[in-house]
């Protein structure tokens, strides 16, 4: 991700809202649901991790148990 290389947060939030958008369209059952799930569980986590904004990470946690 763009994210990791140059830190912008515009672009970190944008790729998750891009990311739960794709998931809509992809509803359980869909080949690429369980991807893109992990994708946007991945994007929450290293949000959270990079940018210390006290966010909580549930989201992320839940996203990758399901």
């Amino acid at each position: 991700m763009r994210f990791n290389q140059q830190g912008g947060v515009d672009d970190m939030n944008r790729a998750i809202s891009l990311l739960r958008e794709a998931l809509t369209l992809r509803p359980p059952g869909n080949s690429s649901h369980d991807d893109t799930l992990n994708t946007l569980a991945l994007a929450l986590q290293t949000r959270y991790d990079k940018l210390d904004i006290g966010e909580n990470p549930n989201e992320a946690i839940d996203l990758c148990r399901s």
